[in-house]
């Protein structure tokens, strides 16, 4: 719970009696300082819903809410929708893990289009597809304030990826947009790189677990001419060496992107070695997540080279790979001649971050966690959180 939530979390979990809901209705009515609630996982339901938006319709305070993990639904999410298109403070709220389908994401979309403060909205983990994403993308099309949207985990596929498409050539603010794992392919790729060629808004978008392969070429042009782009997320989606091959053309001409990652895309020493020639070139990234990607010893060889020459790149994961004792030994001597890659670490420390095939083995398992929130550790993945070693970890 944030120290801003005046609600305690054992009176929410305590939402099984109509005056502990009552109360809390009167409590956000009545609010006037606090800003922050969580009912994250209380299986509040559509009842619930109803009784908590009401209140959230004179609210004039708080300004985020999660609703995660509460199985609302798409009637829940028609209650929300009518409190979002009055209320006036909220600017971040999170919907994840709702069961939430196409009926209720064109209710969020009808409050979209009129509600002028909301910046952050998660709809991720959810069941919408393409119809919904339709729905969300005419929104985007009149909306002012959002600038960050998750869709990630839901299936709004090519076609969905398509209509997002045709908004983010009008819209103007939406800088952040995650599209992880929804079956997004060639076409629906295409479809997003042709418009960001030309968007100057977008920043960071998520494009990982989609089978994106047949759009990477799509993707590799785009980051040529792209020059707002800054993070792009492409693990786990089969990039191949072919489309390492691809992106690392685009890394030597790209002067704005800083951080990339294709964990777990299955580029192999060719694709690597085609990446770390791009690495010595490039002056702009500073980091890059290529985890288990079946990179051996050749692939360790030409990326020490790369960072000996290398000046912008501070953090880089390899591990999860298959690098043996003496291309470990050549990346040392390569941390050893550029001071500039993964400070504060020794070379003996850096080594052993980069080439760590298991969290045990590496020496961040002693350093404190604002060190450890320095470098990335892809071990376990999910778009917003990195889980090591028993640490939560924000990259």
């Amino acid at each position: 719970m944030s120290e801003a939530t005046f609600i305690s979390e054992e009176v929410i979990r305590r939402l099984d009696t109509i005056e502990t809901l009552m109360s809390i209705a009167m409590a956000i009515k009545e609010n006037r300082c606090h800003t922050t609630i969580d009912f994250k996982c209380i299986h509040m339901g559509k009842g619930c819903a109803v009784i908590i938006t009401e209140a959230l319709k004179f609210n004039r305070c708080l300004t985020t809410i999660c609703f995660s993990l509460n199985n609302i639904g798409d009637a829940g999410s028609a209650y929300i929708a009518k409190a979002l298109k009055v209320n006036m403070c909220l600017t971040t709220i999170s919907l994840c893990l709702n069961n939430i389908g196409d009926i209720g994401a064109a209710s969020i979309a009808e409050a979209l289009k009129v509600n002028r403060c909301l910046t952050t909205i998660d709809l991720s983990k959810n069941y919408i597809g393409e119809n919904g994403a339709e729905s969300i993308a005419e929104a985007l099309k009149v909306n002012r304030t959002l600038t960050i949207m998750d869709l990630s985990w839901n299936k709004i596929g090519d076609a969905g990826a398509e209509f997002i498409a045709e908004a983010l050539k009008v819209n103007r603010c939406l800088t952040t947009i995650h599209l992880s794992f929804n079956n997004i392919r060639g076409d629906g790729t295409t479809s997003i790189t042709e418009v960001l060629k030309v968007n100057r808004c977008i920043t960071t978008l998520s494009l990982s677990v989609n089978p994106i392969w047949a759009g990477i070429a799509s993707i590799a042009e785009m980051l040529k001419v792209n020059r707002t782009l800054t993070t792009i997320y492409l693990s786990n989606s089969v990039i191949g060496v072919a489309g390492a091959a691809s992106i690392a053309e685009a890394l030597k001409v790209n002067r704005t992107l800083t951080s990339i990652r294709f964990s777990g895309s299955g580029c192999r020493d060719a694709g690597f070695t085609s990446i770390a020639e791009a690495l010595k070139v490039n002056k702009y990234l500073t980091s890059i997540d290529v985890s288990f990607n079946l990179i051996g010893d050749a692939g360790a060889e030409s990326i020490a080279e790369a960072l000996k020459i290398n000046r912008t790149l501070t953090a880089i994961n390899l591990s999860g790979n298959n690098i043996g004792d003496a291309a470990q030994a050549s990346i040392k001597e390569a941390l050893e001649v550029n001071p500039f890659a993964l400070v504060p670490f020794t070379p003996e420390q850096r080594l052993a971050i980069l080439t760590a095939r298991k969290p045990a083995e590496s020496p961040l398992r002693k350093l404190p966690l604002d060190v450890i929130k320095r470098i990335m550790l892809c071990y376990h993945v999910n778009e917003a959180r990195r889980t090591w070693d028993g640490y939560k970890v924000k990259i």
